[in-house]
This record gives structure tokens, C-alpha cells and sequence, in this order.
């Protein structure tokens, strides 16, 4: 049975907090790791935009993915935000073990970030935006990102019946207010992402450049 989405906004973000610290305690999505190899040419993709972004790059809603691993040998300094604390002990202590200094973990609300006007470079995110209100998303972006800085995102489509079935199948890993994209815009997001990158049947990746960041709080539900 399907949830209801949560208007209230501070009670939908306990929600999602609740939510990932439990998906961490429990293993996380290990059980489900084989459905995600169709996904594997966008993550690919992914990488190859994200690896050498310059400066100091944030990593948006990084979860326990270990993506920050992953890239970090390749970026100077990376900022890495997440609302769940456990998903914050968990990437943090793999950082610690693989002796990645560069990586600096925050908790902290990615509609509200804990981090400075125009002081990151770039960011990059992976299946982040779709939990968010992207009106509030993208302004926070629009705030911390340099003017003439560039975002990297990797997220799920909503149309691919695969994809769609799988989500239907696993109702144990969704959040009621998941919203992935459907077509080749993004709700709120269409005048600030207007093509959306289709690498494979199930995942887009897009990156964009800011050239006026301050124009992405411009974009309005749709």
C-alpha cells in the first residue's frame, strides 16, 4: 500500500531522517543491490563528470553510498552533507579507514545547508534531488555554489516501467514524498535543468553551470 506524501516540511524531513538512520541500521538496500546493475552506465557517467570538479566541491545528501570515497582522491576538498546521522557515522568512519583527509562531514538539512554563501565550487549529488522540495533545493544550491560553478546529478526516472515496478516491489526502501523525474524536465526544476541527460533506462545524469547562480531561485513548482 502506498503512503501518503507529508505536506507538513519539518515533519516530513524527521520523517526522512528516521526514515535512512533506520535503512542504515537495518544494511541498507544490500538485499536489493542486484536490481541496481541496470543502472551501472549512468553511474559510469556519473563518475566520469563528477572525478576533477574543482575547488571545493559539496557533496549533496551523500548518504552512506561511499560516492565521496570514491571521488574524493580526485577533488581537493570535499564538503559532504546528509540528514541522517547514521549515514554521516557510517561514510565518515569508511573515509577514516581508506585515509581520505580532504572529505569533512556535516549533518544537516539539504533544503537549509550548513554551509556559507558562494563557498563551494561545484556539487554533485546521487538519487537526492527526488526526496526534496526543489523550489527550496535549488535555491540552496543557487546560495552556496560560485557564480560560474557547476552541479552534477545522477537521478532515477520516474517513467521506466522497470524501474517503476522494482519501486513498487521494494515499498520498504521509498519514503512517501519521493518524486522521481518524468520526461526531460524535473518539476520545479524545468527552467533550471531543461535536458535532462538519458543515459540508460532507468537513471539521468545532468550537470549544468551556474552562470548567474542566483536565477536557480527562480525556478517554481509547475
Amino acid at each position: 500500500m502506498s503512503q501518503s506524501p507529508i505536506n507538513d516540511a519539518a515533519t516530513r524531513k524527521e520523517f526522512e531522517r528516521q526514515f535512512h538512520n533506520h535503512l542504515v541500521a537495518a544494511g541498507g538496500r544490500r538485499s536489493a543491490s542486484k536490481f541496481y546493475a541496470i543502472a551501472e552506465a549512468s553511474r559510469n557517467r556519473f563518475l566520469m563528470q563528477a572525478r576533477g570538479l574543482p575547488g571545493t566541491v559539496l557533496d549533496y545528501g551523500c548518504g552512506d553510498s561511499g560516492f565521496q570515497a570514491t571521488l574524493a582522491p580526485s577533488l581537493e576538498r570535499v564538503i559532504a552533507v546528509d540528514i541522517s546521522e547514521a549515514s554521516i557515522q557510517k561514510a565518515s568512519a569508511r573515509a577514516r579507514r581508506l585515509g581520505l583527509s580532504n572529505i569533512e562531514f556535516r549533518i544537516g538539512d539539504c533544503e537549509a545547508l550548513p554551509i556559507e554563501d558562494n563557498s563551494v565550487d561545484a556539487a554533485y549529488g546521487v538519487a537526492i534531488l527526488h526526496h526534496l522540495d526543489l523550489a527550496r533545493a535549488f535555491a540552496e544550491l543557487a546560495r552556496v555554489i560560485k557564480p560560474g560553478g557547476r552541479a552534477v546529478f545522477a537521478e532515477p526516472l520516474g517513467y521506466n516501467p522497470l524501474v517503476n515496478l522494482y519501486r513498487r516491489l521494494t515499498p520498504e526502501y521509498r519514503t512517501p514524498d519521493e518524486h522521481p523525474p518524468e520526461g526531460t524536465g524535473h518539476r520545479s526544476g524545468k527552467r533550471v535543468l531543461p535536458n535532462w541527460f538519458k543515459l540508460s533506462p532507468s537513471v539521468c545524469v545532468r550537470s549544468w553551470r551556474c552562470r548567474l547562480s542566483k536565477r536557480l531561485c527562480c525556478s517554481a513548482p509547475s
